[in-house]
């Protein structure tokens, strides 16, 4: 046979949990930035940027603040480690978003997608999620 099919994984899931809102948004970032793998530039001084999001949901709002953030971060080479809320709503919010430049990065993801996502609280009193990277 002159071809064959290969194993071949395109998507990365996490599993993202938080005391709260706030906690559940800065912990689905600082999974997206560590899988990223940024190389920081060489005395890279601090950025900050404003990013303000509406959306039809909080499960929606939260996929469409990382995919925000993924966009910031590839084009501006850029990462962030922190992110403080001024407003986070069930539809809506607004943050300032801190971090470093970077040189690189040493993984991509395509696009952070609504498959599998569905914020819940788990049986330990946490709100959690599944959040899949097409890569």
């Amino acid at each position: 046979m002159p071809f064959s099919f290969l194993d071949h994984t395109a998507d990365v899931r996490m599993l993202v949990r938080g005391n709260n809102l706030k906690d559940l948004f800065l912990s689905g970032l600082l999974g997206v930035v560590d899988f990223l793998k940024p190389e920081k530039e060489k005395n890279a001084k601090g950025i900050k940027r404003v990013v303000e999001i509406d959306s039809f949901d909080k499960t929606s709002l939260l996929i469409d603040f990382l995919n925000g953030c993924l966009f910031l971060m590839q084009s501006n080479y850029e990462f962030y480690s922190e992110a403080n809320f001024e407003i986070l709503e069930e539809k809506r919010l607004r943050a300032e978003l801190k971090g470093l430049r970077a040189k690189s990065f040493k993984e991509e993801i395509k696009a952070i997608t609504h498959h599998e996502a569905e914020i819940k609280e788990s049986e330990d009193g946490l709100l959690e999620t599944i959040i899949i990277f097409d890569i």
